[in-house]
């Protein structure tokens, strides 16, 4: 290896890589992002400390209280060769887009 810990890094980011894995096409549940330029900081942040055997991270929570301009893209009908690549969070604080909130969406159109 390379010696380096975990401290000896100033920055890191997590990437999220979403893909279906079945055979058939994603009907219902879509993957849906908010886009984080529509976001009140820090007032829709809400920290959560996330606490395992070796590590403490903390996670964010959205609050809904702005829910009203909140803009979310989603992707229906996702395909298996279909794949979104996205940042959901960075270190840096400063930045624009450090944290990419992202769920699950039902589609009341679809066939049960």
């Amino acid at each position: 290896g390379s010696g380096l810990k975990g401290s000896d890094y100033k920055r890191y980011c997590y990437l999220n890589l979403w893909r279906n894995i079945g055979d058939h096409t994603i009907e219902d549940n879509h993957l849906a992002l908010l886009d984080e330029r529509t976001v009140v900081k820090p007032d829709d942040y809400l920290p959560k400390d996330v606490i395992g055997d070796g590590y403490e991270v903390t996670q964010y929570l959205l609050n809904a209280r702005h829910a009203a301009q909140h803009k979310w893209y989603y992707f229906p009908n996702m395909t298996r060769n279909e794949a979104i690549l996205f940042k959901q969070m960075d270190s840096d604080g400063t930045l624009s887009g450090r944290v990419c909130f992202h769920m699950s969406v039902s589609d009341p159109t679809a066939s049960k």
